[in-house]
């Protein structure tokens, strides 16, 4: 690999476009876009990613599969996220491939630069369209409950298909068809060389072109437009819930009846006076209002985190795709090095927000870090035992 700061001739042998393949008699002159720190330090970062993302979102899903506290609507949309996750973790394989080793000439077989296209843009389309539902879900849970409690098990997993389905016709179908593995003639097209040999095909660019326009906007920016939209909406409605609403009235009630019963006992004898109904029963509807307001706080605290996540992750992917979309035919050292490491940057921070994902859930909900804990302490105790077991049985067998 060559250094960005000067040009120098390298060993790597020229691409020849019209022959697609390699002239092994010539050398080529071309500046990559990348030097071996940024390699190194790429492939630490999502290796380190990758196995944490793992890890937890796996974690995640066999917690919410084994308890039965966690088995809700809200859980099952988390679930559904983490096999997103799980599947961006593997695909970033082949992005790291794609973006390095691979970035001159794609070596593996084509259907993997195919499929990677289509997976990264699946689990894109798929996450934004889960988080705005999970908003959808909690909005009907604060503002109809009433409503909220019809929503069946069944509902759930047509609406979480539906999205698969969607998602999988929209991203996945158009990106594995676009894509192709290119040998790109660095020197006499320079408009071409900053681009990986695994990219768009020329045959697709016109529809491409149209695609994006339409399927970016309804798959990633209404979406992230409609969580936050919902969200602030959300955050209004427990304000409203919690100050001036039915829970000001009741302690007032609960007062009024407190002051009264006093009042009575104290001027007809010493004996206690059992609480009024009215007392028990206003106690009784503030307790559940309580309650409510607790839950549905816990509600938005966690979609909040949710949302952090998904801004942390898809705010650059937009800026990047605003980016090279502006820039397209523009290529020279310095440009083809800023993009190269933009695009590096902004899936860092994309896996980065995937991995944070399991954390939150857990900081979000008491009752999913309590599963959590719960499942890790009895590995724990289960690998211990069995270890335990294997030491005393190969010391009787040696006696």
């Amino acid at each position: 690999m060559t250094s960005l700061d000067t040009v120098q001739v390298t060993s790597e042998p020229t691409l020849i476009a019209t022959t697609g393949t390699y002239n092994k008699t010539s050398a080529m002159t071309y500046v990559l876009p990348f030097t071996d720190a940024w390699v190194i330090a790429s492939t630490c970062i999502l290796a380190v990613f990758f196995v944490f993302g793992l890890t937890a979102n796996a974690i995640t899903m066999a917690v919410i599969h084994i308890s039965p506290r966690l088995k809700n609507r809200y859980y099952t949309f988390l679930f559904s996220m983490c096999i997103s996750d799980i599947v961006s973790a593997f695909d970033s394989i082949l992005f790291l491939y794609r973006r390095t080793w691979g970035f001159l000439y794609f070596a593996w077989p084509e259907f993997f630069c195919r499929l990677y296209w289509g997976l990264d843009l699946w689990t894109s389309f798929a996450t934004a369209l889960h988080i705005l539902s999970f908003a959808i879900l909690r909005l009907i849970g604060v503002r109809w409950p009433t409503k909220f409690q019809r929503i069946s098990s069944l509902h759930m997993k047509l609406w979480i298909g539906t999205i698969w389905t969607i998602t999988f016709l929209i991203g996945f179908i158009p990106h594995f068809l676009f894509n192709t593995v290119k040998v790109i003639d660095r020197e006499n097209d320079p408009s071409a060389a900053r681009w990986a040999s695994c990219s768009l095909s020329n045959y697709w660019f016109a529809i491409w072109q149209i695609y994006v326009q339409i399927a970016y906007a309804f798959m990633i920016y209404l979406p992230a437009a409609g969580i936050l939209s919902i969200s602030i909406t959300i955050a209004v409605l427990l304000r409203k819930h919690r100050i001036p609403g039915e829970t000001v009235h009741m302690k007032t009630t609960i007062s009024s009846v407190t002051d009264a019963t006093t009042s009575n006992a104290a001027s007809t004898s010493s004996t206690p006076v059992k609480p009024a109904a009215k007392f028990v029963k206003a106690n009784a509807r503030m307790t559940a209002a309580e309650r409510r307001w607790n839950k549905d706080k816990q509600a938005i605290y966690q979609l909040f985190l949710i949302v952090t996540s998904f801004l942390i992750g898809y705010v650059p992917l937009t800026a990047f795709h605003f980016y090279t979309g502006f820039t397209i035919d523009q290529s020279n050292a310095e440009i083809n090095a800023f993009d190269w490491r933009f695009a590096i940057v902004q899936y860092i921070m994309l896996r980065f927000s995937e991995c944070l994902n399991p954390i939150f859930y857990n900081l979000a909900s008491k009752k999913m870090r309590s599963e959590t804990f719960k499942m890790i302490k009895q590995a724990f105790r289960t690998s211990h035992t069995m270890e335990t077991h294997r030491t005393s049985k190969g010391t009787s067998s040696g006696v």
